[in-house]
């Protein structure tokens, strides 16, 4: 996700069911290059039967839904068209950020780096720190770079924080520390190593 995007994505006059199809149905789908309404089967993949808040919506709200991004300049009708229903869309603001992070698909090389925009990338994915450990990243490149897979800089970026979403996970269920957690610890161990060395270094001198 681009800066552009989280901004907007605040407005207050959003609902959160037009955010959540936004960013769980559309989005995704422009991410694949597929930007063709189809109002059943969105219906279909909004549909929860949560027993807090169950989501049952119609055709006509998913319109109502795709009206309200309309308005709010997250979806635009490539041309004029009477329905949604068939209708091919552009997402203005997913496209809005093209000179910041490269948009054609790309293999994993040795001098990956997430952008900027890892952060809010990470937030969505349900991270809560967006810091990684040069081994995890270093990890992450090996794997991928022996694979013949191409992917643009975001779907990159959110299969790292994914990865990293899973071994934080995994470090929480076994009750030990995430490896960042483990290195800020390690260093700020050696840090006072060397605060204690330089004082006791100091006294004999006195």
């Amino acid at each position: 996700m681009n800066n552009i995007e989280f901004a907007k994505l605040s407005d207050k006059r959003l609902s959160h069911e037009a955010r959540s199809l936004y960013l769980f149905y559309l989005r995704p789908m422009a991410e694949r290059g597929l930007c063709l309404i189809d109002l059943p089967a969105l219906s279909l993949a909004m549909e929860t039967i949560s027993s807090v808040c169950p989501f049952i919506p119609t055709e006509n709200l998913i319109t109502d839904l795709l009206n309200e991004l309309n308005l709010l300049g997250f979806i635009e009708k490539k041309t004029q068209s009477d329905t949604w229903q068939g209708c091919s869309v552009v997402l203005p603001y997913f496209n809005a950020d093209t000179t910041l992070l490269p948009q054609k698909p790309f293999a994993m090389s040795a001098s990956w780096r997430p952008s900027s925009n890892f952060t809010q990338t990470c937030l969505m994915a349900g991270l809560h720190s967006a810091d990684f450990t040069e081994s995890e990243l270093n990890s992450f490149i090996s794997y991928w770079s022996g694979r013949h897979e191409l992917r643009n800089q975001h779907a990159w970026e959110r299969a790292f924080a994914l990865r990293l979403l899973k071994h934080r996970s995994a470090y929480t269920a076994s009750g030990k520390n995430t490896p960042t957690a483990a290195a800020t610890a390690a260093k700020a161990v050696n840090t006072s190593a060397a605060v204690a060395q330089k004082a006791s270094a100091k006294a004999e001198k006195i």
